[in-house]
């Protein structure tokens, strides 16, 4: 079941819901992720801005499904989309955002440290916004996202093995 002012599955946290949340606040009512997040739940959220965008006549990237946004459209029609859609695309956890993480430059720097501890291969990028890969890398796609979920988790989310 949706919700009317969202779109998303009702029960949807939101980031603007709760303390602090001021009326003037430009991410209030916005989906936020969490660092435990299912992959059905990202998914969803994801379909629901991608489903607003096509809606709206952002161009999408069909071959390769259909909630895969053109992030190369600029056209008018695409900004007027993204503005359209805005209380709908997800924020990141706040663990992952340096605006409400004050330790997340030294938390970053130990995910990269961890990835590589588990044969990623990567390297960070100057200013921590993500990273590259360092080679080539052995494991396969499910154990890379594995190895991420795993070092996320532990660098960001306090939980150690």
């Amino acid at each position: 079941m949706a919700s009317l002012e969202s779109g998303a599955p009702a029960g949807t946290p939101k980031a603007g819901s709760g303390a602090g949340a001021t009326p003037s606040d430009p991410d209030a009512g916005r989906p936020r992720l969490r660092l435990d997040s299912t992959d059905e739940e990202r998914d969803r959220y994801w379909h629901y801005y991608a489903a607003c965008l096509k809606d709206h006549g952002h161009k999408m990237i069909t071959v390769r499904g259909p909630d895969s946004i053109d992030d190369t459209d600029n056209s008018p029609t695409a900004k007027a989309a993204e503005r359209a859609c805005k209380n709908k695309l997800p924020l990141q956890p706040p663990e992952l955002e340096r605006e409400t993480n004050p330790h997340f430059d030294d938390q970053y720097r130990a995910y990269v440290k961890c990835l590589n501890r588990h044969g990623l291969k990567v390297t960070a990028l100057p200013d921590n916004s993500g990273w590259t890969y360092d080679g080539d890398s052995t494991l396969s796609q499910t154990e890379q996202d594995t190895v991420d979920k795993k070092c996320t988790m532990e660098e960001f989310g306090g939980k150690k093995d």
